[in-house]
Parts: structure tokens; sequence; C-alpha cells
């Protein structure tokens, strides 16, 4: 390759049309690259337009639900007609025939009624006998409060009251009227109420006055017995009732005596 022979000569001022001069140090002239051509932009635009032409013309013919399900209505066919539908009336109910009230079945004098979940004790005075049941199926003991002593005396004279206290009894005779063994410590279950609603329970002072029921006893079907069953209550106090039940009081039947 070649050089000029002068290279601070002032090159040969370009031509304004015609190919450019050579280059003086003999490098290729530059070409251009080709124009860029936009076919596959034109192609999608050739395809999508018309398309999305077509979904809004679609999209313009929604079906309209009036409100209420009433007929289908076109957008393109009109005004709306968006008032509510007319209220609909219920047929009417047809209320069953009235029915004469159920009259409650008679219960048996002897099965008291519920009050909060436990039976209602059975009640009577002085002289009545009342059938409680016990703990253990079938177990059935007639009760009957005989006799009210207000004061009665020990056997043994070292064995007095409290001080501002008195002894009194209440004699009763107990029927074993079931099948089983009646195996029970009546004094257990018993006790009195004055008039001012103060519960006494039963002692176990030996008393001159008669058999005292303070231990165990045991009664074969149809087999009876009479004790008494003796309290210490205040001198002043006016007792009024007597309450006893089977198995140590821990039956779910109470009897309740009215005392003369």
């Amino acid at each position: 390759m070649g050089y000029p022979s002068d290279p601070y000569r002032k090159p040969q001022e370009q031509p304004a049309f015609g190919p450019p001069p050579p280059d003086p140090y003999g490098r290729p002239p530059y070409a251009y690259p080709p124009p860029r051509r936009h076919s596959g932009l034109v192609l999608a635009l050739a395809i999508g337009l018309p398309l999305l032409l077509l979904g809004g013309c679609a999209t313009a013919c929604v079906v309209l639900t009036a409100p209420g399900g009433g007929t289908n209505v076109s957008a393109t066919s009109g005004p709306l007609d968006l008032a509510p539908p007319a209220e609909r009336v219920p047929p009417p109910v047809q209320e069953p025939a009235e029915q004469p009230p159920e009259e409650p079945a008679d219960e048996p004098a002897d099965e008291p009624a519920e009050i909060g979940g436990e039976k209602a004790p059975l009640t009577g005075e002085t002289g009545r006998t009342l059938t409680l049941k016990g703990m253990q199926e079938g177990s059935i003991v007639d009760v009957t409060v005989d006799q009210v002593f207000r004061e009665v005396e020990t056997t043994y004279p070292t064995i007095v009251p409290r001080s501002g206290n008195r002894l009194m009894a209440v004699q009763i005779t107990l029927t074993n009227k079931s099948s089983l063994v009646y195996r029970d410590s009546p004094h257990m279950g018993a006790s009195v109420v004055d008039s001012q609603d103060q519960e006494f329970e039963a002692g176990w002072e030996e008393l001159a006055n008669g058999r005292h029921f303070k231990g165990t006893l045991t009664l074969e079907p149809g087999d009876s017995g009479t004790g008494l069953v003796v309290f210490q209550v205040p001198e002043k106090a006016k007792v009024v009732t007597f309450k006893f039940g089977l198995d140590g009081g821990w039956a779910e039947q109470h009897g309740v005596w009215k005392l003369a």
C-alpha cells in the first residue's frame, strides 16, 4: 500500500454530488447499512386491529338483565326499562286447625312432683303414714310419725343438754313394704325445724322414755320397728316440722310432717 508524496497537502474538496473521492490513505469507502423494513409491525397491525374492532363490537352487544329476574334486554335494542318489578305477594299461609289441649295424666298420689330438678317431699302431719323410696331399686318403707315429746330426760343424769337447750323426741314407726331387707340408721336421716326456720339434726343421747333409734335398724320384708329420735333444741324454740329420709337421708325422696 502506497502513501502520498505530500501528506500535508490540502485534500481535494469533495464535490456536492456523486461518489466520494478515494481515500488518500487507500482505505475502502464506508458502506452504509441497508434501510430497515418494518414488515413485522405492519403485519401485526393488519391482523390485530380488525380483531380489536370485532371485540369492541361484541362488548357493546352485552345482554343486560333487568332487576328481579325480568326479560333479557339487548343494549342495542332501545332504552332500558330499569323500573323495579312488581312486588310479589306470598301465598297465604294456612294455619293448622286448633286442637284441644291435652289434659295431663293423673299422677299417683304417692309420687311427688319435681321442683328444680329434685322431687318435692311428701307431706303429712302427726299420725300420718308416708310411703318413701330408698336408694336401692325396689326399696319401699312406710314411715309413720306416732307421737311428739316436747321435753325428755336422759337415762344418765350426768348427761344433760347444753345450757339454754332442752331435749325433745319424735316417735316413729318404720315398716318394710318391699321384698328386700331394709338396713338403716334412722336417726341419721331425721331432723326438726322450728318456727324461725332453724333446722336441728338428731343426737345420740340415751333416753329414759323408750327405745332410741340411734344405732343400725334391720327390717326383714314385712317387719316393723318403732323407736324415738332425740333432738337438742333451744328451750324457747317452737318446733313445728319433722323431716325424714331413708338411707341416712341420702335417698332422693323425703317426707315432711307437721307436728301437732
